[in-house]
């Protein structure tokens, strides 16, 4: 392998390094009520039983 391999496979995990920490670290979760209510749901139905969400209201905005 040549020097400037070496270097491009340098820049390419550093480009990799630097999205992923981007994406886990600094990128907000989007405030969409459905991603969050859905688990809630199934939460609800397989732990307690019933199809209402009201132990678990603090996880979402929309709990109509």
């Amino acid at each position: 392998m040549s020097a400037t391999n070496n270097r491009d496979r340098v820049k390419q995990v550093a480009i990799l390094v630097i999205r992923l920490l981007c994406h886990t670290c600094f990128f907000p979760r989007w405030p969409d009520p459905s991603k969050n209510l859905r688990p809630d749901v199934v939460v609800a139905a397989v732990e307690d039983g019933v199809f209402k969400i009201d132990k678990y209201v603090s996880n979402t905005v929309d709990y109509a």
